[in-house]
């Protein structure tokens, strides 16, 4: 089964009360978007990642992979004005027979987790 996994990073995080959207806050040393990315690799280094920004935060992305080394392959797509239009802009780019969708400030969950869901998607 090929796996694709959407990962949806357009929050701005307001309520934050940050410049800085929180995806790409530095935590241990790196943004949090950029753990979420290794981790998905780390589980399976053959899934499809397709990653959700807003366009104006896309050139921010390219120095935080420069920056940060970031090599974990992926596709940026245009988010849309709600999380679902974004889902379903990434939707039409995923080659996957199933596909996961994660938020991109959600960089710790496990691979016990990761492969009940996608056992789940089996039945």
């Amino acid at each position: 089964m090929q796996k694709s996994v959407i990962i949806t990073a357009g929050g701005l995080g307001k309520r934050m009360g940050s410049d800085l959207p929180k995806q790409f806050l530095v935590l241990g040393g790196k943004p949090v978007l950029v753990h979420t990315l290794e981790l998905f690799h780390k589980y399976d280094p053959t899934i499809e990642i397709i990653l959700t920004l807003p366009n104006e935060w896309r050139g921010y992305w390219e120095t935080v992979i420069d920056k940060y080394y970031c090599r974990v392959p992926h596709i940026v797509i245009n988010g849309g004005e709600e999380r679902y239009h974004s889902i379903q802009n990434a939707l039409k780019r995923c080659s996957g027979t199933v596909i996961a969708v994660h938020d991109g400030v959600r960089p710790f969950v496990s691979f016990e987790t990761l492969d009940r869901c996608f056992s789940a998607l089996n039945q």
